[in-house]
């Protein structure tokens, strides 16, 4: 399969090819210009993974689709429930012996007919992948995974993926700097649920657990703590959130907050909306 992109930055497709690209989430693709980096490599697997969910598949447990051409087989798991991705091999040439009866031959044929089928929709999904990877990322940092004959990605998708990550998107200290002035910098609307703080700190918890560096447990509460504060309308919060031992800080950060300050958010929700009804609403 070969794919190009016309002047709208829509995928052509050769005539008569099953058109998977079309299952992805957009017909625009997330061209990566220049070096790439961990964000941007970010959005390109996400962008496969997405487009892998779309076309339906019984592999794998039947509920994530193609999802286990782009993941490796650990983490597939973990989404599955533990049960594996396994590619169909290709069947072979189909082979009836001499004297089958004519019900059993049949059997064979449609047998070898599904397992023949299931193997080309795996083997072209994974092929549309490729070939979205070579568009989305210039050549020149795609050489080294690259068969020179045939002008074509080496290896599985998730091998594809490691090397670029390996190579381009490792997250160096400029990188969690910047992503530590952001969480810094960070606002709450004290009108949105708490989990919105949660997730900012979540998403930079993750990023030093990529490099091996994890926050403490007493680091995250402290930021979140940051966080909340400038709202100023969380001083009781804060006030019973502080008292708290280290010990206790330890025993879960999500655990904590979501009691104390989800405790304190319904109160305060609970009186502004009291302010808004009309006066015979309140007596």
């Amino acid at each position: 399969m070969v794919l190009s992109i016309d002047s709208d930055g829509a995928y052509l497709v050769e005539p008569g090819v099953v058109d998977y690209s079309s299952k992805f989430p957009t017909a625009s693709l997330p061209r990566i210009v220049g070096r790439p980096n961990y964000l941007k490599l970010k959005d390109l697997k996400k962008f496969l993974q997405t487009g892998a969910l779309g076309i339906q598949s019984d592999l794998g447990g039947g509920a994530h689709g193609h999802l286990g051409l782009v993941l490796d087989d650990a983490t597939y798991q973990a989404i599955s429930g533990g049960i594996p991705y396994i590619r169909p091999p290709h069947p072979g040439v189909l082979e009836v012996p001499a004297g089958t009866a004519h019900h059993e031959a049949v059997r064979f044929r449609d047998e070898h007919q599904t397992n023949l089928k299931l193997h080309r929709e795996t083997h072209d999904v994974e092929a549309t992948m490729r070939e979205i990877i070579m568009l989305a990322v210039e050549h020149e940092w795609l050489q080294a995974i690259m068969d020179p004959e045939l002008d074509t990605l080496t290896g599985d998708i998730p091998t594809i993926l490691a090397y670029l990550f390996l190579n381009y998107g490792q997250l160096d200290q400029d990188f969690l700097d910047k992503e530590e002035k952001t969480l810094d910098e960070f606002v709450w609307n004290p009108n949105d649920h708490i989990n919105v703080v949660f997730n900012a700190i979540d998403k930079y918890q993750k990023y030093y657990n990529q490099v091996g560096d994890p926050r403490s447990d007493s680091t995250l509460i402290r930021l979140g703590i940051k966080i909340i504060n400038k709202t100023g309308e969380m001083e009781t919060a804060i006030l019973e959130w502080e008292v708290l031992s280290a010990v206790e800080y330890l025993r879960g950060f999500w655990v904590v907050t979501y009691v104390l300050i989800n405790r304190y958010l319904r109160q305060l929700h609970r009186e502004r909306e009291i302010h808004r009804l009309p006066r015979q609403h309140q007596l």
